[in-house]
């Protein structure tokens, strides 16, 4: 009988902690990144997170001056096509948050060393968290003014919700496609826990996914999944061959958790706006 391995279990939380070290080691050596950029599908979560810190453009393919970054340098196979030498920092700086001893490639930056236990990454896996989303509900119904801030626990809920539907429902999918600049993590979670390809362009018979869809997006023909959908004018959600989990009269007060740091920067401007007013 084959004995399971041990698991470390790694939480947004603690990608979001690994992605602050490396802003802080970046400004500690100088390093500025055009923007960020993680390989598919693992790397992509993590890149999202870092654009938002760095408050650089996540982009769809790597250059010189950019931030590769992933999660983990394994077999360092996948990392070996972007791996230079940056010691004049004017190629790919390469970043994980584990390094496994033996890997053909050394990040130039990480945060933990894989040991013998299976390490199971947040993308990887789903769960209800079913007290945080009956939270969520109470704010988008309740709350009338202000941000209405999001947290990890209930992205995950969101994302069990729509593979509990993918599993139960009689129409089946033959791919993840993320809408750009807010579905890439769900849609990597999804693509994983569904055993589905994650596309790079919509197509008939895939899953559309997205956090906040508004009205006027794109992905209308297609079978879609939002986490938030504006209302229209008329007072609903109104999108062919869509669902939407929440309905919000205004998107913009909705923050992700891979959105806050633009949000404080928006704030932060507005706030020395009025004060040069």
């Amino acid at each position: 009988m084959v004995k399971e391995p041990q698991k470390e279990y790694v939480s947004w939380e603690q990608v979001e902690q690994y992605v602050h070290q490396l802003k802080k080691h970046c400004d500690s050596i100088g390093f500025k990144p055009k923007g960020i950029y993680g390989p598919a599908r693992g790397g992509i979560p993590y890149a999202v997170i870092a654009a938002d810190v760095f408050g650089v453009p996540l982009l769809a393919s790597h250059c010189d001056k950019c931030i590769v970054i992933d999660d983990i340098a394994d077999s360092g196979v996948t990392l070996s096509r972007y791996k230079s030498n940056v010691s004049h920092l004017n190629k790919q700086f390469v970043s994980t948050m584990y390094y496994k001893e033996g890997s053909i490639v050394k990040p130039d930056f990480y945060t933990h060393e894989k040991g013998d236990k299976w390490v199971v990454f947040p993308n990887e896996q789903v769960s209800a968290h079913k007290d945080e989303m009956d939270k969520l509900q109470q704010q988008v119904t309740k709350q009338k003014t202000g941000n209405i801030n999001v947290n990890w626990q209930q992205v995950d809920g969101f994302s069990y919700i729509v593979q509990k539907y993918c599993e139960t429902g009689k129409k089946k999918f033959n791919g993840v496609y993320p809408v750009p600049n807010g579905g890439e993590i769900m849609a990597v979670t999804l693509s994983n826990v569904l055993d589905l390809p994650l596309l790079s362009a919509p197509c008939e018979g895939c899953l559309v996914i997205g956090d906040i869809i508004k009205n006027n997006d794109q992905c209308k023909d297609y079978s879609t999944a939002a986490m938030f959908g504006e209302k229209s004018d008329r007072g609903e959600y109104e999108r062919k061959n869509s669902t939407a989990l929440f309905q919000v009269e205004h998107p913009e007060r909705i923050v992700m958790p891979y959105k806050k740091c633009e949000a404080m920067r928006k704030q932060r401007t507005k706030e020395e706006e009025l004060k040069g007013n």
